[in-house]
């Protein structure tokens, strides 16, 4: 089994399913297999191609375009809107890789700490409302299964409904939201980048008019955290945001 994937959440998935020697090729992280891209995929001669499809936080694929390169290829386009699809997503890559078992296996136990996580939530209060930043510059605030995830942890999601693409914000139109939380998540961003768009934020004149930011209840994240990458480690994720909503002390990540 030759496997190709051209979304690091493909990687993730093939790490957590134990199916990381069956990586011919990848682009993306982490760096441990050859690179690849769309021009040399076919030479690589794979069985399965795992592709992103959502632009907003991966580059996107076009399948099209690969199932002319490789006719004989299984191709899987990973696209979830919900976290219940992330972890769907671990058992048809299993499948199509010849793991179901190891797959299986995995998604049982990442929904048992799913629903254990979820046990914390006290379902009968309003939870704070939370924004949830993935851009700054312009601000626009996530979508798809983050919306979902702010919910299932006792928040109330300020923009885009659960699946639905991210949406762009004025300063103005986030203050009249007057969120309770903020997290700010810059999609790709390492550590420090995550502090200095975080820094270039609570220097808007604007910021301090917002509730969350009164209170010190902002969150910085970075991609290591795992809110906006959509594969098993969202989990941990999930987690940590249970926690952060649910207490207020928890406040940074990074």
């Amino acid at each position: 089994m030759r496997v190709v994937s051209l979304t690091p959440t493909g990687i993730d998935i093939l790490d957590a399913i134990g199916g990381l020697d069956l990586l011919v090729g990848q682009s993306g992280t982490p760096p441990e297999c050859p690179d690849s891209n769309p021009l040399n995929v076919r030479q690589l001669d794979p069985d399965v191609i795992l592709l992103a499809s959502n632009p907003e936080s991966e580059n996107p694929a076009d399948k099209h375009a690969f199932e002319g390169l490789c006719p004989d290829a299984k191709i899987l386009t990973l696209a979830p809107s919900s976290i219940e699809e992330v972890l769907d997503d671990l058992v048809r890559v299993g499948e199509a890789v010849g793991l179901e078992s190891a797959a299986a296996t995995a998604m049982v136990g990442l929904r048992a700490r799913y629903w254990d996580a979820r046990n914390h939530v006290n379902a009968f209060i309003d939870g704070p409302t939370v924004a949830v930043l993935c851009c700054i510059e312009p601000l626009r605030l996530a979508g798809r299964w983050i919306p979902g995830m702010v919910t299932a942890a006792g928040g109330q999601p300020i923009g885009p409904c659960p699946g639905e693409p991210t949406t762009t914000m004025t300063a103005s139109e986030l203050i009249m939201a007057a969120p309770d939380r903020i997290i700010v998540m810059p999609i790709g961003a390492d550590p420090t980048t995550s502090r200095e768009q975080a820094r270039h934020l609570r220097a808007m004149p604007w910021w301090h008019n917002l509730p969350a930011a009164q209170s010190d209840s902002v969150a910085v994240l970075d991609e290591l955290v795992a809110l906006n990458r959509p594969g098993p480690e969202l989990i941990s994720g999930f987690e940590w945001l249970v926690t952060w909503i649910n207490n207020p002390v928890v406040r940074d990540q990074t």
